[in-house]
């Protein structure tokens, strides 16, 4: 008020002499009472502009609240939903699961089949099923010809002492070619019966590609569940010479071996009924 005290007197007495004093005076008197009514004009005006703020104001806050509370709702209605929503999901998933590993213990062929091919992935082996009315599973191992699996020289010593390549007789590479083809089907045996633990055994059936590009069958064996469990944490498995002696433990092993060599060669193709499935299969068109 002051300010507008000052202002208006300035203005009031602007062109009047200094020496009139009465005049000036009275001026500067009717500018007070002037200055008084502004301020209190001013003062209304500003309160009614604070207070048509402070509605708006109060107005926008009390809009943001209704938001935030439905905001909230919203969000907490949300997340009943979707935590129910997931609730049911898992449980259905749960369901399925159980259901899956009822029919995997039970040895459902399809499931087996499943689980089988999901193990095997890229390895060299084919699923074919399960051998009718057992709790095995037959798949194809595909193994390397001899000549592409076994060097003709191996490490050795001259009498001397100094290393040296000495040559390998064909009856010492038939050996080692067993223990190749044992390795490739213990693999087979041990990741079926880890994928389908409802199994009792698996029949393997070893297959060799020939010079034609044909599939040769070279063996036949079911590994038992009880003998893997045997083999395991055994060593001397990892011994050649010992690990050839594997094969023939499985049941019903077939591996035809001929003349002074002990040459491992081809089995006929309906020797039993797992080479002849294998086969039949093969000459569909199915890949082994």
């Amino acid at each position: 008020m002051r300010a507008i005290s000052r202002q208006l007197s300035a203005d009031a007495t602007a062109g009047v002499s200094r020496w009139k004093f009465k005049e000036r005076h009275q001026l500067r008197a009717r500018a007070r009472i002037q200055a008084v009514e502004d301020a209190k004009i001013e003062t209304e005006r500003r309160a009614a502009t604070q207070s048509r703020e402070q509605h708006d104001l109060d107005a926008e806050w009390s809009k943001l609240k209704g938001l935030r509370q439905a905001g909230d709702s919203q969000a907490r209605q949300w997340l009943v939903e979707e935590t129910a929503r997931r609730n049911a999901a898992r449980e259905r998933e749960q369901l399925e699961h159980d259901e899956r590993w009822r029919r995997l213990l039970a040895n459902d062929p399809e499931t087996v089949g499943d689980a089988l091919r999901d193990a095997f992935g890229e390895a060299p082996v084919s699923v074919v099923g399960m051998v009718v009315g057992t709790s095995v599973a037959l798949v194809a191992v595909v193994v390397p010809r001899l000549e592409d699996a076994i060097a003709d020289r191996e490490a050795g010593y001259t009498p001397t002492g100094r290393p040296t390549l000495n040559g390998r007789t064909k009856t010492r590479m038939n050996e080692l070619y067993l223990a190749v083809i044992a390795s490739r089907t213990l693999f087979a045996a041990n990741a079926a019966l880890a994928a389908a633990p409802g199994l009792e055994g698996v029949r393997c059936v070893a297959v060799r590609i020939d010079n034609a590009g044909g599939p040769e069958p070279i063996y036949a064996g079911t590994l038992q569940k009880y003998l893997l469990e045997d083999l395991k944490g055994r060593a001397w498995i990892a011994e050649p010479d010992l690990l050839a002696r594997i094969p023939a433990m499985a049941d019903d092993a077939k591996v035809n071996r001929r003349g002074r060599a002990r040459e491992v060669c081809a089995l006929p193709p309906d020797i039993d009924g797992s080479v002849k499935t294998i086969m039949d299969l093969y000459a569909a068109g199915s890949t082994v």
